[in-house]
């Protein structure tokens, strides 16, 4: 029920208006689901950022690929760029499907990233500090993204709005 300020006439959850006396009427908890809705898309946005991050991996993927096909003999430059690709292909994948699930999306997106660099220092341990600043940006960024995810999830859990 909603005490109305004016009359003190008790109306119905939901009344825009008193019963009473006409005066208009401020629902509390349609207030608060408001605001709770507002946070929950802010948290959503910053959620989103890592969006950005999947674009520019997948773009210097692409780059690398393309630079790495020239500098490969005949026959492998083709696997090369092909690889290369597909790689830029599944970051894309990843940008597009963080807009619907970005929690998710993010951690994926994150250990992929890191097994690769792993992967790529145990085959040549040169890499490792071969474009460190763009990995550690990329990192941050993820890492960004993650936290950003998982403080969306739990507040819509704890609002119960999901």
């Amino acid at each position: 029920m909603i005490e109305c300020t004016a009359c003190r006439h008790d109306n119905p959850d939901g009344s825009g208006f008193c019963e009473g006396c006409g005066a208009a009427l401020h629902d509390p908890k349609k207030a608060a689901r408001e605001a709770d809705e507002v946070e929950a898309e802010f948290m959503l946005d910053q959620a989103r950022k890592g969006r950005s991050a999947f674009f520019v991996i997948g773009s210097l993927q692409l780059l690398a690929a393309g630079i790495e096909a020239t500098m490969v003999p005949d026959g492998l430059g083709v696997f090369a760029l092909i690889a290369g690709v597909i790689l830029a292909g599944l970051f894309f994948l990843l940008a597009w499907w963080c807009g619907r699930q970005p929690f998710i999306a993010s951690i994926l997106g994150l250990f992929l990233f890191a097994g690769l660099h792993v992967l790529a220092a145990f085959n040549d341990p040169s890499t490792i500090y071969k474009g460190i600043i763009v990995k550690g940006i990329v990192i941050m960024m993820l890492v960004r993204a993650v936290k950003a995810g998982f403080a969306h999830r739990e507040f819509v859990r704890s609002r119960g709005m999901g």
